[in-house]
């Protein structure tokens, strides 16, 4: 996981805690593949991590925007196919039982 740590902060300008849990700071959501609208075949493997700091940078020419939201926010957004339910998921997973 060292290099999804890395790449978080290299790529994209933000780090995430361990706070969560030391043993397993990033939890595996699911993976998709697909094929790009320029015709690139893509193998998309998501984690979710605890934000700790930083500010998102955007890979240029790859994304229009980007937000932080809740599970209920998600929905003001357009997003692919099942994003809304990853949110949700990833949220979930950090989530302390009441």
């Amino acid at each position: 996981m060292g290099l999804v740590k890395s790449t978080l902060g290299v790529r994209f300008g933000v780090s995430c805690s361990n706070e969560s849990d030391t043993l397993r700071p990033f939890k595996f959501i699911n993976t998709n593949v697909f094929v790009r609208p320029d015709g690139i075949p893509v193998t998309l493997i998501k984690f979710a991590a605890r934000y700790k700091s930083g500010d998102i940078k955007l890979e240029e020419g790859a994304f229009t925007d980007s937000a932080w939201v809740n599970a209920q926010e998600v929905h003001d957004y357009s997003c692919i196919m099942g994003i809304p339910e990853e949110v949700a998921a990833a949220i979930k997973l950090f989530t302390k039982p009441a």
